[in-house]
């Protein structure tokens, strides 16, 4: 059972990080200390560096060896799931968005686990606990933050793509009409081609040819394209971007719905390769990983002034997340950013929805004792300061997010400790 002390200890551990947080809400919402670009500048340094350094530690400083091979089941079973059931339903629900599929996931998959799990199953279960609660933060540092990123950036890259595809066919329907070419600003594709030619096109109005002219760094030929009716008349001048890398779009024919699904499959998946293999938290993951292994394998410690250096960066993770929550809330009308129903759905995903499935599938491969409990009770903690970072950063329901982390915790003990007395009912 958990003692008058360990109350103590596991709020002592939870009432701190309101701190940073109240701070930030404070400066924001009362004084106007941070503008709109500074708070941006903090959640990004959040994200590039800070969680990447603590990622690292974390995942460093334990030993991958021992790793429990049904929990890890247990926990990628619940994840995969969960992803599953949530793409079932955007492609069977026409009303559904890929947005509350990210967000439902986010919700069903990343609890915190670091600041709120550890304390508290350490209370509950003793020090026999804490392996396997660093455990799945591993498998949460080291796989899912990173295939959240993934479903961010391809959300990311089908709304660019398909943003400058759209003006790239309006431009091709004007030039067909025999219209004037006004400026297609393509520069979304710029970046994620940076090696394609800018072709600018001479459009003509009336008769007259239409000519084109190279400007860029190399690349595709420039190309001419003639009117039916020929002549003369006044030039206009337009700058179409090459979109297509592998799959040449530079076709005249434009109607092939085949080849406009293809093109836009290459142009999303190049996409989110050149953003993944450049997000720090991938490599800060598989670094970390590496290193255990070696460390644990071959008792090698890292050296004291590198360690030093790790944690200079990564203890300012947790406590800048909170900050940037905070600003993010002082810019809210409400502390509850969302409305009633989304707060309702978020906190049922996050404390009922999550606990049911890993209890089942806990069951189904034959996960008991201490393990079982660890694997239920961190899937019913409250949400993740670092997804709200990565909602932010994408603009994919960070309001419902903020809510789900700060209400969470404020709600996490009682639900948690029921937990804690149910489970020891039911496994005895």
């Amino acid at each position: 059972m958990i003692a008058g002390k360990d109350v103590v200890g596991i709020l002592s551990a939870i009432v701190p990080m309101y701190f940073p947080l109240t701070i930030a809400y404070i400066t924001v919402r009362w004084f106007n200390l941070f503008t709109a670009e500074q708070s941006a500048g903090i959640s990004r340094f959040v994200r590039i560096l800070a969680i990447p350094f603590l990622s690292f530690k974390v995942i460093s400083s334990n030993n991958l060896l021992a790793i429990d091979l049904k929990l890890f089941a247990a926990d990628s079973l619940q994840k995969l799931i969960s992803l599953a059931a949530l793409s079932l339903w955007k492609l069977l629900r026409r009303n559904a968005s890929l947005d509350w599929m990210i967000t439902l996931f986010s919700l069903s998959s990343l609890p915190n686990t670091l600041i709120i799990g550890l304390p508290m199953t350490t209370a509950m279960y003793g020090q026999e606990s804490v392996s396997f609660m660093i455990q799945t933060l591993v498998f949460q540092n080291a796989i899912w933050i990173n295939v959240l990123i993934v479903l961010f950036e391809y959300r990311a890259a089908r709304l660019i793509v398909a943003a400058e595809r759209s003006k790239l066919l309006a431009a091709e329907d004007q030039r067909r009409g025999g219209g004037e070419c006004g400026l297609v600003d393509l520069s979304a594709l710029t970046q994620v081609f940076p090696e394609k030619t800018e072709v600018s096109v001479v459009c003509v109005d009336g008769d007259g040819e239409i000519g084109s002219e190279v400007n860029g760094n190399g690349g595709f030929p420039a190309k001419e394209i003639h009117p039916a009716d020929g002549g003369g008349g006044s030039r206009h001048l337009g700058r179409i971007m090459e979109a297509e890398k592998e799959n040449n779009l530079r076709s005249e024919d434009t109607s092939s719905s085949k080849g406009k699904t293809s093109g836009m499959t290459k142009l999303v998946v190049y996409m989110l390769w050149k953003k993944i293999r450049r997000n720090p938290i991938t490599y800060s993951s598989l670094i970390g990983i590496i290193w255990s292994l070696i460390s644990f394998k071959y008792d090698i410690k890292l050296p004291t002034l590198l360690q030093r250096c790790v944690l200079m960066l990564s203890d300012t993770g947790q406590a800048l997340s909170m900050f940037s929550l905070g600003i993010f809330m002082a810019s809210q009308p409400n502390i509850i950013a969302c409305s009633m129903s989304e707060a309702a759905s978020a906190l049922l995903v996050r404390f009922l929805v999550s606990p049911m499935l890993i209890a089942a599938i806990s069951k189904l491969v034959n996960l008991h004792g201490i393990a079982l409990h660890t694997a239920i009770i961190q899937a019913a903690f409250p949400q993740g300061v670092v997804s709200f970072v990565l909602a932010k950063e994408y603009d994919v329901y960070p309001n419902v997010l903020s809510t789900s982390v700060v209400v969470g915790m404020l709600i996490a003990f009682p639900i948690i400790l029921s937990y804690y007395l149910l489970l020891g009912a039911i496994f005895k």
